[in-house]
């Protein structure tokens, strides 16, 4: 393939990925993983410094991404074979 056409195709795949994952589906690439949104709690209370008033956690979304276990034995097969520690 030449470098235009695989650009291309990123590029593609990137715009299917972001579109189904802001309409909230889980997206599987078979063999390579999965990612889905979620909906995130701020990590800890906040106030301000100046009343002592406790402010609310704001929420947020993050992209989450869970790697098959096909893309996971063959990474540990190639740290393996490359004398590599797991």
């Amino acid at each position: 393939m030449s470098r235009k056409a695989v650009k291309e195709l990123l590029q593609l795949q990137k715009e299917i990925l972001l579109e189904a994952v802001i309409s909230g589906q889980k997206v599987v690439f078979s063999g390579f993983g999965s990612f889905e949104v979620k909906m995130v709690k701020g990590r800890r209370q906040l106030r301000d410094p100046d009343t002592d008033e406790k402010l609310p956690r704001k929420k947020y979304l993050r992209l989450k991404y869970k790697m098959s276990r096909t893309l996971e034995k063959e990474l540990d097969k190639g740290r393996l074979d490359m004398g590599m520690d797991l």
